[in-house]
């Protein structure tokens, strides 16, 4: 193994960050209330222009609160604002090529020179697993859940670094958390779970959304600090 390789201690990590936010219950109330609001926002506009302001609104939330966690004044700023961009843009591109590769995937055989006594089997198998069960999303999302660490959460400490004013390189970002792949990983999981079960219980139920969004913005702000700890972990500590 190489000794220069290191295993992100997950368990130790979400401690920390619950201890963080315990400590700083008022930093992280603040920004879990604005995300709340924003969230309803971004819901209700959705499909209106409106919604492209209430996303910048929340980029740039997300960027003071990693400057204050990190204690970078001032907070808002706009060079290391702009600069961050850079990161972001490629993350965002790439994820979204990836994920129009996925999804198109399944609808590629007819153009491929499939035969044509199989198109008809093939059009059933499609119709059955993508309109008739959940079959093949799941496996989409299982594909997701096995990338994301290589296309998002790993370059996404090369956007915390931007903001901070340091080296907003993918590269780089890749190459000081290597060795970590299963870890990130698990890191998805937990953060994929966590959203996933509060979505269900409230899609059942009256004004769901207003509760779903209540408890999620806590939870964002919680995994927000698990990031910055292992950004920590992998860029500050020797």
């Amino acid at each position: 193994m190489d000794s220069n390789v290191k295993k992100l201690p997950l368990a130790d990590i979400f401690k920390q960050s619950y201890d963080y936010c315990r400590q700083n219950f008022k930093f992280a109330g603040v920004f879990a209330l604005v995300n709340f609001f924003l969230l309803l926002l971004g819901f209700y506009t959705w499909s209106t222009l409106l919604f492209l302001p209430v996303a910048v609104l929340g980029y740039i939330l997300w960027s003071v609160f990693f400057r204050f966690y990190f204690d970078k004044k001032p907070y808002f700023q706009i060079k290391p604002l702009f600069q961050s961009l850079v990161p972001s843009t490629k993350i965002l591109v790439v994820s979204f090529l990836i994920i129009f590769v996925l999804m198109s995937l399944p609808f590629l055989p007819p153009f491929i020179g499939l035969p044509p006594e199989y198109a008809d089997a093939y059009a059933r198998f499609l119709h059955l697993y993508m309109e008739e069960t959940d079959v093949l999303d799941l496996a989409l999302n299982l594909i997701f859940i096995l990338i994301s660490p290589l296309i998002l959460y790993r370059p996404f400490f090369a956007w915390i670094a931007a903001l901070l004013g340091r080296s907003g390189s993918l590269r780089m970002a890749w190459g000081k958390t290597r060795g970590n792949y299963w870890q990130f990983v698990m890191l998805v999981i937990i953060f994929n779970s966590a959203f996933l079960l509060i979505g269900n219980v409230f899609s059942i139920l009256p004004g769901g959304k207003f509760f779903e969004f209540l408890l999620m913005s806590p939870l964002f702000v919680y995994f927000n600090v698990v990031l910055a700890k292992a950004y920590e972990f992998f860029f500050l500590k020797a």
